[in-house]
């Protein structure tokens, strides 16, 4: 397939215009979300824990790490275990 760089130019107003019309018909708060996103996206933030506390790539791995010395200390209960726990809650 070829593009002329017309059809590309076209291509992109018409992305402009539609990402402007959704901004203009967005809340605040909305507006709000996408931005935090984006400022966590270049921070490099890549998930956060059940706590809330955002973790870079380096501080995943170090988690994952941590757990598996936990799991090879025997430092765990196993699903049966779990569900034995709950039963008494």
């Amino acid at each position: 397939m070829v593009f002329s760089c017309d059809s590309l130019a076209d291509s992109h107003d018409r992305k402009t215009t539609a990402n402007s019309k959704y901004i203009s018909q967005a809340d605040d708060h909305f507006i709000q979300l996408v931005y935090q996103m984006i400022k966590r996206d270049k921070k490099g933030i890549v998930l956060h824990t059940t706590e809330g506390k955002p973790l870079t790539p380096e501080q995943y791995k170090a988690e994952i790490d941590e757990a598996r010395k936990q799991y090879e200390k025997g430092d765990y209960i196993t699903q049966q275990e779990l569900e034995q726990k709950t039963k008494n809650w």
